[in-house]
């Protein structure tokens, strides 16, 4: 009778901590799923952005219009006080916006789109100090699907190799 209550008191330990073993993994499952769900919409609202001071070259990654929502106009924006730049879309443009079509057939090939605009890198380079002639630059951004637009931090300016 003693070993059965000590047999059955095993077993029912053994049981429990299975139990506790398969709740632990299943619930470090779901954080790993939960981890990796929201690193992939991080990457989804990651954007980049290059500026070529030498050509007055903007290269904007397609894999961000099309985030967009592959917008038939496109605005560049400069933060008065220097420190954001953003690309904002734009359905139909008033006169008296400085605003970029974007061509569909640009959009099929390689994976950037460019737009020439000495007066936009001009601007940008006026209140960016760091930004020297001749130069190619990297910007993080994010994508801010509500607005339509993607807001790009100027401190994270690069030179491009660095």
């Amino acid at each position: 009778s003693t070993a059965s209550l000590c047999r059955s008191t095993f077993l029912m330990d053994t049981l429990s901590t299975r139990s506790r073993t398969t709740s632990r993994q299943t619930q470090a499952a779901k954080q790993r799923r939960e981890i990796t769900a929201m690193e992939k919409n991080e990457n989804r609202l990651n954007a980049t952005m290059s500026i070529d001071t030498k050509r007055s070259r903007i290269r904007i990654h397609k894999a961000m219009l099309h985030q967009l929502g592959d917008p038939q106009y496109i605005q560049l924006l400069v933060d008065p006080h220097g420190t954001a730049v953003a690309v904002r879309c734009v359905d139909t443009p008033l006169f008296s916006d400085a605003v970029h079509a974007v061509s569909r057939e640009r959009l099929c090939s390689d994976f950037s789109y460019e737009i020439y605009s000495r007066f936009f890198v001009a601007k940008l380079s006026s209140l960016t100090p760091a930004m020297g002639e001749g130069h190619l630059y990297h910007m993080r951004g994010r994508i801010m699907p509500a607005q339509r637009m993607a807001v790009f931090d100027l401190s994270t300016l690069k030179t491009a190799g660095s």
